[in-house]
């Protein structure tokens, strides 16, 4: 099994269900809950406050992958370490300050999480966010109990390396190719697939031809869960 260094919370290991034929490993920003304009405000805001500005769409093309992989892009350089750690701090700390108010969970998608846990299907956030932002959105919007663990790939390769993936495989003791991995991001697709995993992509309104290497495509979560995974093959 891939080792590596984590960062992770786990929340009831004492739960984890080893025996469980797959687990799901959740994306969070933009797939359980819409924060793209909240990370866009406050991308715009802390780069303001340095003397840069932020077009819309190069913060798309990014979104999705870890801060020190988005923040070179945004600037169009490599920054130093002070300008870098003081940016994000700055970035993050807004961040969480609007983030209860300025997002919403995706159509559906307490459904299947809902649907996962009632099923006794082994669950774990595997985002590229920083630990403290993981935190502060499941807190906000209850979501926490449904987690086995929660693993932060914000000290990791960014997408579309399969670090994160592999990772939170492992902390949940399953092999890679009995896991289905959830994501909005076409980064994240790719790291899926680059980690020998089933992924489903959710478009929501993007064209489903950027996710053509997931394994199935869906608007968002209003299809019964059920259903999507007898298509995969796990029902």
């Amino acid at each position: 099994m891939h080792q590596a260094h984590y960062n992770y919370s786990p929340i009831r290991r004492e739960h984890i269900l080893t025996k469980q034929k797959f687990a799901i490993l959740w994306d969070m920003d933009g797939t359980i809950v819409d924060t793209q304009e909240a990370h866009f405000k406050t991308w715009c805001d802390a780069l303001q406050k340095f003397g840069f500005s932020l077009s819309k769409e190069v913060f798309d093309a990014a979104f999705g992958r870890n801060n020190r992989t988005t923040l070179p892009i945004f600037l169009g350089f490599e920054p130093d370490e002070a300008m870098r750690s003081e940016i994000i701090r700055v970035k993050e700390e807004r961040f969480r300050e609007i983030v209860r108010d300025e997002s919403s969970l995706v159509p559906g998608v307490k459904r299947w999480l809902k649907h996962a846990k009632t099923n006794h299907i082994p669950q774990a956030i595997a985002s590229s966010a920083p630990m403290a932002n993981i935190t502060a959105i499941l807190e906000g919007f209850d979501l926490l109990d449904f987690f086995e663990i929660v693993v932060s790939g914000e000290h990791l390769p960014a997408k579309p390396r399969p670090d994160i993936f592999l990772n939170t495989a492992d902390r949940i003791n399953q092999n890679p190719d009995c896991c289905l991995v959830i994501e909005d991001s076409l980064a994240g697709v790719k790291a899926a697939k680059a980690a020998g995993m089933l992924c489903i992509a959710v478009s929501r309104g993007r064209a489903k031809s950027d996710f053509d290497l997931a394994d199935i495509i869906i608007e968002d979560f209003t299809r019964a869960p059920e259903l999507i995974f007898e298509k995969l093959g796990l029902g």
